[in-house]
Order: C-alpha cells, then structure tokens, then sequence
C-alpha cells in the first residue's frame, strides 16, 4: 500500500533519558559490576530462562558480573530461588516496569527480538545478544535480529544452537572485550529512530490532507 512506509517504532523518550548511576541504585546493583539485562517480555521466555539457569554459576564465576533478570511470572519463583544463593548479585524480578531505568543500569542485554524491543535497546544504545523466538510468525524476530547483527549492533543466536558451552562463551567474549561493547553501543544508537513518533504524525497529517 503506498499509504505505508517504514518509520521505526514509537519508543518513550525516557529510553533517551536514562541516568545509569540512579538506574543501578534503584536496582540495588553495584556500579563497579558490569550489568547483564535480562528479559523475555511480559510473559518470560521459559527457554531462555532454563539456558541462563545452565550457565549461571560459571557466569558469576566472575565477581565483575550482576545480573537484573526478569523472569516473568511462570519462571519467576524458580529463577529467584536459584539465584538466591549470590544475594545482590542477581536482582530477579517477576517483570521490570521501569525498561528506560533498566536498559540505563545495563552494559549488555540477553533478549528475544521484537520489533518494540530492539527500538527500545536502540534507542538506549544497549548492545545486546538476541535469541530470537523460533515459533514467531514468518519468523520475524530473526529477520528483526539478523538486520542488527549485521550492522554490528547485536550478536545473535539462533535456539536451536543456544548450547550451555556457546552461550556461555559468547556472553563472556562480549563482557570481556570493552571495545566491541563501545562499537556495539554505537552501532545500536546509529540503529535508533528517536524520531519516528514526529514522522508517524507527519505520515497521518499528510494522509488527513
């Protein structure tokens, strides 16, 4: 339809916004820590969750790392009682309300791949590492990752190769490697169109005329 065009998603400007020091107080996470943000969506992705649950305590084998999980409410009770045991090193939460604040606190995210979320990291400039949600439909959330895998924004893997051993490696190699976080963190703001909300009101006021 020729009354369509491509825009980017409408994202708040608090993800413009964030302070990280506030962020990582309201958290209760430390500063001097590097900060993995993660999040399956309102509902939790339970393959996620289990993947990340294989490599936890190799993963916080690392006294650099905290985490600020959100579960959802089928993994919530599961997640926390497994994380329990490193105290404010994981900050499990059922859902996280305030995204802008934790996007702020993180230094990578490990996330599913819709469209509102990548806008969201994007605009935030969070690198992050995608897992993309097989089952989505055309498979979309591949298409939505491979695009920001490309430019440099994301790493990406696919389910069916999310091993404990790779997981685990690749989440390591990007924490460790300062520069390619700071080349992931300017691919992902390049990535951002902070300006769609105008453009969309533009489109309808041109359609209105």
């Amino acid at each position: 339809n020729d009354n369509f065009a491509l825009r980017g998603n409408q994202v708040r400007t608090a993800f413009l916004e964030g302070d990280r020091e506030q962020s990582l107080k309201k958290f209760g996470l430390s500063a001097e820590r590097k900060t993995i943000v993660i999040t399956g969506g309102s509902q939790g992705a339970q393959a996620l969750n289990s993947a990340l649950l294989s490599i936890l305590e190799k993963l916080l084998a690392d006294d650099g790392v905290q985490l600020l999980w959100s579960a959802g409410k089928y993994d919530f009770k599961k997640v926390a009682a497994q994380c329990a045991i490193y105290g404010n090193r994981v900050r499990v939460l059922e859902f996280i309300d305030d995204m802008p604040a934790a996007y702020a606190a993180g230094d990578l995210a490990i996330c599913r791949a819709g469209a509102l979320t990548l806008a969201e990291l994007a605009v935030a400039g969070l690198p992050a590492l995608l897992i993309p949600l097989p089952s989505a439909a055309a498979n979309h959330q591949f298409h939505n990752a491979r695009e920001l895998y490309e430019s440099g924004a994301v790493q990406m893997i696919e389910q069916k190769d999310l091993t404990p051993v790779l997981f685990q490696k690749t989440v390591q190699s990007i924490l460790h490697d300062s520069e390619r976080l700071h080349q992931m963190r300017t691919a992902m703001k390049k990535a951002s169109k902070p300006e769609a909300t105008q453009k969309i009101v533009d489109s309808l006021l041109t359609l209105a005329e």
